[in-house]
């Protein structure tokens, strides 16, 4: 994000769409936003969401969408702001992460996804997301959902479907929290019948695009490939891509979907009630930064990059560039802090008030969480 390679691969995605004929769901088909970098939050990254939309053909049911996203963006090469987590090459002079199956693989699913959708006749609208600064943790799909409209009655976002890493992997297809709707499972049966072999594990992925859905209570759920032993490295090239196993994912892909889009009755959410929304974006301090932070060993934290108005972490006086140490009773390791905080998160709901621990220019600050009913 931020790159001119990223403009490059949002014009392309942008091309893809008008050459199939999909047309942008708004004026246009990019929606531009700023990301603080973690290393200086004063630095602003450019990126931008591309979206387009295939209207359904059902003149009640058109004002209806099911949405459909995978992240373009990557974590670029060596000294970039976003790759502290990834791995080095067997081939030291190697220094790009190509990001082939995590997640152009993604991206191509969605682009002929949406090509052959847009062929078909669907009574819901469908709408096409391809999604920036999903590495600076989703980013882009939170910068969407504040731009949709939203209401207190019915949520005209009826499902989403996230697209990550589909390229690699056993010749079968992952499918995540299908727990947010009971009508996930017999969707994904009659799409995976005679198709593919699928498996849905019972967990509620927290990471990837679709996790941002779930605050406004939109069943969603994540087609994933699997992990591979080029993730996060740059060995994840083109040349390891399995093109029929891609090919097949997303035929399961547009099955899904297209059953989606005709269902009489739309889903509805069953899933956990959504956490409380802390209301921030911020990234893991990286060893580097820990140093110049002078935190102790082991010592981690999160590096505020960005905090949404109106939310819990506005009313406690979190600021952009705060480095959180502690949220209630757990410190932040060094190892996983964003994944730390998550659980210390939904510990909290016990409690309406939560102390939390951050660094502001060099010096501690102990500020407050309150909870409010959702």
């Amino acid at each position: 994000a931020g790159k001119p390679g990223s403009k490059r691969a949002a014009i392309y995605i942008e091309k893809q769409f008008k050459e199939a004929g999909i047309r942008p769901f708004s004026s246009q088909y990019q929606q531009p936003f700023l990301i603080s970098s973690y290393i200086d939050s004063r630095d602003q990254i450019g990126s931008t969401n591309v979206v387009a939309v295939i209207p359904g053909s059902d003149p009640k049911l058109r004002n209806e969408f099911v949405i459909v996203g995978a992240h373009y963006d990557g974590p670029g090469k060596t000294g970039d702001p976003n790759n502290i987590i990834r791995l080095r090459s067997s081939d030291r002079e190697d220094q790009i992460w190509n990001g082939a199956d995590d997640n152009a693989s993604g991206v191509a699913a969605l682009i002929e996804a949406g090509r052959i959708l847009s062929s078909l006749q669907c009574k819901r609208s469908i709408l096409l997301v391809a999604f920036g600064g999903e590495e600076f943790g989703n980013f882009g799909s939170m910068r969407f959902l504040q731009a949709l409209p939203s209401s207190k009655d019915l949520d005209p976002f009826t499902a989403m479907v996230n697209l990550h890493m589909l390229g690699r992997g056993e010749r079968r297809v992952t499918v995540l929290s299908t727990r947010t709707s009971k009508g996930w499972s017999s969707l994904v049966e009659g799409a995976a019948r005679g198709v593919i072999k699928f498996r849905c594990p019972k967990e509620i992925s927290e990471t990837g695009d679709q996790a941002s859905f779930y605050g406004r209570k939109i069943p969603a759920i994540k087609v994933f490939g699997g992990f591979h032993e080029f993730i996060y490295t740059p060995e994840d090239e083109v040349e390891k891509i399995d093109f029929p196993l891609l090919a097949l994912r997303t035929r399961f892909v547009v099955r899904l979907v297209r059953q989606l889009a005709n269902l009489e009755e739309r889903l509805v959410w069953s899933g956990p009630a959504p956490p409380p929304q802390v209301g921030l974006q911020g990234a893991d301090v990286g060893d580097q930064d820990a140093e110049v932070l002078g935190l102790p060993k082991g010592q981690g934290g999160i590096r505020v990059l960005d905090v949404m108005p109106g939310e819990a972490a506005a009313r406690a006086g979190i600021q952009v560039g705060d480095v959180i140490l502690q949220f209630g009773s757990v410190v932040l390791s060094r190892d996983g802090a964003l994944a730390g905080m998550r659980d210390a998160i939904r510990e909290s709901r016990k409690q309406s008030r939560v102390p939390i621990r951050v660094l502001r220019e060099g010096k501690e600050v102990l500020l407050e969480i309150v909870w409010q009913e959702r």
